[in-house]
Formats: C-alpha cells, sequence, structure tokens
C-alpha cells in the first residue's frame, strides 16, 4: 500500500474500514452487503421514474446499460443489477485494490468495476453505448472533472440520462485532503465544478445536455444534491 499516491491509501483505509462496519457509515454499509436490503440504498429517482422511462423510451428488452464512474467496492446501483434492471459498467481507478479487499473480506458483489479513470472512459467504451451514466460521490475525487462529464455525457444515447449524486463543497469541507480535488455547487445550468486553485467550469453550459431535474438538501442537512441531465 506503501507504493500507492496518498490518495489511494486514504480511499483504501477508509473502506477497510468501513468494510469491517468501524467506519462513519455502518448501516449504510450493511444495507449494501446484504442482498435483501440493497434496495433501500439503489437511487430512489432511478428506480422512479428514470429506469421505467428509459426502458419505455428505448423499448428495452434487456436490462438498461449504465457507465458508473469511482463506485469503490460495494456499489449502490448493485439492487438494479440483482433485479435485471441495469447492466453495470463500472470504472474505478482502484478496482484492482477494491477487488483484493472484498476477498480478503470474503464479500463476493454483483458489481465489479474495472480500472480505469473518468478522463478515459472514451477509450474503453464506444460513444453512444449507454442509455444511463451515473457518479455518485465521485466527481470531485476526479484529475479532471469537466473532462469526465464530457466523457460520460457522450457516453450516453440521444435521450438518455446522466444521473449525478454528490456533496456541495466538499473540497473545502474535507480540507483539500489528497482524494478530494473539487468543490461542487449549485449554478443555473447544474453542477458547477471548481479547482482548488479556483479554475470554475459550469458542467451543463453546452448544447448536448439539457437540466431536467435538481433536489438539493440545504448546507444544515448535508449539501446533498441530485443533478439529472438528458442527453440532446
Amino acid at each position: 500500500m506503501s507504493s500507492l499516491p496518498p490518495s489511494a491509501v486514504e480511499e483504501l483505509g477508509f473502506w477497510e474500514e468501513e468494510l469491517k462496519l468501524r467506519g462513519k457509515h455502518p448501516e449504510d454499509i450493511a444495507r449494501r452487503l446484504d442482498p435483501r436490503r440493497r434496495r433501500e440504498v439503489f437511487p430512489r429517482m432511478l428506480a422512479e421514474p428514470i429506469l421505467p422511462l428509459l426502458r419505455q423510451h428505448f423499448r428495452l428488452d434487456r436490462p438498461a446499460k449504465c457507465v458508473e464512474i469511482g463506485p469503490g467496492p460495494l456499489s449502490t446501483l448493485a439492487w438494479g443489477v440483482d433485479e435485471g434492471l441495469l447492466e453495470v459498467h463500472a470504472v474505478d481507478v482502484l478496482a484492482t485494490e477494491f477487488a483484493a479487499l472484498l476477498a480478503r473480506h470474503e464479500i463476493a458483489y454483483p458489481v465489479r468495476p474495472i480500472p480505469g479513470t473518468g478522463e478515459e472512459l472514451l477509450a474503453r467504451f464506444p460513444p453512444a453505448s449507454f442509455e444511463l451514466a451515473y457518479a455518485r460521490n465521485a466527481l470531485d475525487h476526479t484529475d479532471d472533472a469537466p473532462r469526465t462529464f464530457d466523457h460520460l455525457v457522450r457516453l450516453v444515447r440521444v435521450d438518455g440520462a446522466i444521473v449525478l449524486q454528490h456533496h456541495l463543497q466538499e473540497g473545502t469541507r474535507q480540507e483539500w485532503s489528497a482524494s478530494h480535488k473539487w468543490n461542487l455547487d449549485l449554478g443555473e445550468g447544474g453542477l458547477v465544478a471548481t479547482r482548488r486553485d479556483g479554475v470554475r467550469t459550469e458542467l451543463g453550459r453546452r448544447d448536448d445536455v439539457e437540466l431536467l431535474y435538481v433536489e438539493y438538501r440545504s448546507k444544515l442537512l448535508d449539501g446533498w444534491i441530485d443533478v439529472v441531465y438528458r442527453r440532446r
């Protein structure tokens, strides 16, 4: 582990404690590990209405194809895979290390990420090959959040959905720790990404996406935001 960059060491240490149910979110992790309870952590807006609408619009007779970035070892999309609703292609820079971590804990999980980064998605998958793109608490961990968002958009078919769920101002809140490289905030076009040096990008300010839905919980609660875009 010592040969890994500080951000990776930080992330693996976090998950080591979580899998032992000794971390910050023992109840959440217990739900993910229990197939009977995974529905409880599955994103609400995906279950209803996004997935039913995608299945109807694209006339799918198969699971909807989804690309996910940065899921860690326990993607919240696992229930959708269990139920045959989703075919998840997850990419995580620590996929190999997470696989070893799950093996040590003797955990089998239905979403197995492959190694890679959000900035390299188009080198792995053809454009417009998914009905859905998803990121949860991941964009602020990337080296290049605008580029990663661009790849997520371009991987989705026209009329497909890009669903982002994140804490706002997480870089500042975590005092710019090794694994937190961006602040995300809410602007007129949805999410705004700001790098530590102040470089700011309005992610949704482009002709090929339309902002469909925003749900924002105030900073007095936890600053969590759900943003859904449609690919034009």
